[in-house]
């Protein structure tokens, strides 16, 4: 546990909040019952909701490894789980062995690297206390079954089919009446919610659209969804890829109809898992087939886990060899090596986006009040974050952002995004005005290609030499007055952090100014003027901004 912790931590270093989570960020501010109930695409998320809200009152946004160490926890509890469950079915050893095959999942890298997925990981750890909860058959036991389930159904609707499993065993052993509520409370519940938040604008129907219809389009393709989703998470299992997940599916599918079709009583907790095996497999392709591929990272995690309960079920009261420990030993660390390149190439993706995402919020940080309150800097990454509610977010709980000197210190294409947040948050006007006088403060060159610069009284005047010729200027207080020379359009660019232009902004065809608004503190801005004709450059307001 010690070894895996922290090479997931180290795995998500240079991360930050990532698409779901900015929903919480955003939105999940105010302590009210609708904020802690609102379903998020359909899943009922108190659990979630309740440890950001606590961390965002405690640490705030800026040390986002908190949210990452608190995930991990939740990773830790759900292997610690599964050796507790395994170790009575088949001794310490096979345990260690089992739940390892858990610690290093890193084909479910999107549950060991992004906070919001402590849903996910509070589901299987719920279910797995309750299953576990269960073996005591005790009123004691039967209460902690009802709280782990309770847990499961409201960190995601992955705790359905654990309650499913719930139902099955309590109804398939004798004198199961007086037991069942251990399952019908908490079930009764989730109903309860269900219905009251049904129309909610992020219910299930609001997620995936009218269910009719996507009934319709996901039923027919539920047996090869579902086989593709098991194929995968057999996969991850062995750390081999799909292929080979493939291959192991139909093995343990003959190994189960065997033990189906023998002649020895079934057990209660082997069917209860085999429903829920298929009631996880079969919610997804029902309400998930349309949007997500079976093979979605997140997903693999609650797949495997059920995977392994069942094996671990089907192999109870068995003791392995040494050579078969070996032989275990060998698969664990075999899927731990495979399973880490996955993890590994979705540390990157991530690390990646969050280059890119803390450069963008720092930009706008930078930009001020000043900007649109409905501005968004990143449609794709931050889920649509707005300008004005994140400020004032950033304002109460601090910043996940990069600081000016941060951003300055990226590689020069992230630079280029942040000046373009720059740009439109704060906003280039261009506009026809009178040709500059000559007593213009002087514009301070900074280089020139392609043609020769010469000086009009505080003006500079570049005259081409041919095609692409350009100048850089830094951009005056009050901004530049631009004066073509020719009916030849200019191009005009800007930066700020970068130090390589994104493509121009425009042209300009006559006397123009041209300036950007103004950010919460003074920033240097430059200049490049591309023209195939003489061109002027001036500044614009005497000086002043």
């Amino acid at each position: 546990m010690a070894l895996a912790a922290i090479v997931i931590y180290r795995k998500g270093l240079g991360t930050t909040f990532f698409f779901d989570e900015w929903e919480f960020v955003m939105d999940r501010q105010p302590w009210r019952w609708d904020i802690l109930l609102t379903p998020y695409n359909g899943h009922l998320s108190l659990v979630p909701v309740l440890v950001f809200k606590a961390l965002f009152a405690t640490v705030g946004l800026g040390p986002y490894w908190v949210y990452r160490v608190v995930l991990i926890g939740f990773h830790l509890l759900c292997v610690g789980l599964v050796f507790a469950y395994a170790r009575r079915r088949v001794g310490n050893a096979p345990a260690v062995c089992a739940a390892a095959l858990v610690l290093f999942l890193g084909t479910a890298w999107h549950d060991l690297l992004v906070p919001f997925q402590i849903g996910f990981l509070g589901s299987v750890a719920g279910g797995v206390a309750m299953l576990i909860a269960l073996d005591r058959r005790t009123l004691g036991g039967d209460v902690v079954a009802a709280l782990g389930l309770a847990v499961s159904l409201s960190s995601s609707s992955i705790g359905i089919a654990f309650a499913l499993a719930a139902f099955v065993e309590v109804l398939w052993l004798p004198g199961r009446w007086p037991r069942v509520w251990l399952a019908a409370v908490p079930f009764a519940l989730y109903c309860a919610w269900y219905i009251d938040y049904r129309n909610s604008p992020q219910s299930i129907r609001a997620a995936v659209g009218p269910l009719e219809p996507a009934l319709r389009a996901n039923l027919p393709q539920l047996g090869s969804y579902m086989t593709s989703a098991a194929a995968t998470a057999f996969g991850a299992l062995v750390g081999l890829g799909s292929n080979w997940g493939e291959v192991l599916l139909v093995a343990a599918a003959a190994i189960v109809l065997v033990r189906l079709a023998g002649r020895g009583p079934l057990s209660p907790r082997l069917v209860a898992l085999l429903v829920a095996i298929l009631a996880y497999w079969g919610l997804l392709a029902a309400f998930r087939a349309q949007i997500v591929a079976p093979g979605e990272s997140r997903y693999v995690y609650g797949g495997v886990v059920l995977i392994l309960l069942v094996v671990l079920e089907l192999a109870a009261g068995r003791r392995l060899g040494v050579e078969g420990l070996v032989l275990v030993a060998c698969l664990v660390a075999f899927s731990a090596v495979g399973n880490y390149a996955v993890l590994r190439s979705g540390s990157l993706s991530l690390q990646d986006s969050a280059t890119h995402i803390r450069a963008e919020l720092g930009a706008l940080e930078v930009a001020g009040r000043s900007v649109d309150p409905n501005y968004v800097p990143d449609q794709a990454r931050t889920q649509g974050v707005r300008a004005g509610p994140y400020l004032a977010v950033v304002r109460a709980h601090g910043s996940p952002a990069d600081s000016p000197a941060e951003i300055a210190l990226q590689a020069d294409p992230v630079r280029v995004e942040a000046d373009g947040v720059l740009e439109h948050a704060l906003g280039v006007t261009v506009r026809p005005a009178a040709s500059a006088s000559t007593a213009a403060p002087p514009v301070q060159l900074v280089s020139v290609g392609g043609g020769t610069v010469g000086r009009r009284g505080g003006c500079l005047v570049l005259r081409p030499g041919g095609p692409g010729a350009f100048v850089e200027l830094v951009l005056p207080p009050g901004g530049a007055l631009v004066s073509p020379q020719g009916r030849s359009p200019v191009a005009y660019s800007l930066r700020h952090f970068a130090a390589a232009y994104a493509l121009p902004l425009g042209t300009v065809t006559r006397t123009s100014s041209i300036r950007v608004g103004r950010a919460r503190t003074a920033l240097t801005w430059y200049l490049r003027l591309q023209a195939s004709q003489s061109v002027e450059a001036c500044a614009a307001g005497g000086g002043r901004a």
